[in-house]
């Protein structure tokens, strides 16, 4: 009887375990590198969608009021909110999330709607001083400083909400953006509530791939790098050219 040996199957060197290996965590990480792109563009595509329902409700405001832009803050109190203060979203509030909002802000535990919420800005904790309002964590600012903070009694002075017609180019003024992840002087936002309720012209958001997002007055929607959004002295903040 004749014995055949059969070959045994060659096992594999290290060099080739070596490379098989590179090449997994080479497809691991294109992988996890796309899936980081789609995400970011997941964010920017819901954050334009939020700024496009904002840009709607302005419209609506600024026909209710003859043309008047809402103020950053200090709206006064409605009854049963003894205290709070109130910014701009809650004005443009009414248009999307109904007549019941403000009674609904009597619960300052409750959270905000998804379109007071940037996707790629982390929620921070709310400001829980009843004098400033609950919940103020929001990811989008106003151009307070040329478009007004607090109300006051004198039209054209510097805290009173404009007029649509005072602006000579609303292609070219952004009036709300995505606002900087801190404060100016390193303050986490969480920390003050006017520092998430405003756009801050020295400190912008570069939370999209080193951009923020913003609304335009003519309702255009565009994502620029702080550097384009101050050249030539906050040219694209400024109300009057």
């Amino acid at each position: 009887m004749i014995f055949k040996y059969r070959r045994l199957p060659a096992a594999f060197t290290v060099v080739e375990l070596l490379i098989t290996i590179t090449l997994m965590a080479v497809l691991a990480y294109l992988c996890l590198a796309v899936s980081i792109k789609v995400a970011a563009q997941g964010k920017l595509a819901k954050s334009t969608r939020h700024l496009e329902m904002i840009g709607t409700a302005l419209n609506l405001y600024l026909t209710d009021r003859n043309g008047r832009l809402p103020e950053a803050a200090g709206f006064a109190s409605s009854p049963g909110l003894p205290g709070v203060r109130l910014y701009w979203f809650d004005a443009l509030a009414y248009y999307l999330e109904g007549p019941d909002y403000l009674a609904q802000r009597r619960d300052r535990q409750a959270p905000r709607p998804e379109w007071q919420t940037c996707p790629a800005r982390p929620l921070l904790p709310p400001k829980k001083d009843p004098a400033r309002g609950q919940g103020i964590s929001v990811g989008y600012g106003w151009n307070h400083k040329y478009f007004g903070y607090t109300p006051t009694n004198t039209e054209g002075t510097s805290g009173y909400g404009s007029r649509i017609t005072e602006v000579p180019y609303p292609a070219s003024t952004i009036i709300i953006g995505t606002n900087a992840e801190k404060q100016k002087n390193g303050v986490p936002m969480s920390a003050d509530a006017a520092a998430n309720a405003n756009l801050y012209h020295a400190n912008l958001s570069e939370r999209f791939d080193g951009a923020g997002l913003y609304l335009f007055l003519d309702g255009h929607i565009q994502r620029m790098t702080p550097a384009q959004v101050q050249v030539n002295g906050d040219y694209l903040l400024k109300k009057k050219k």
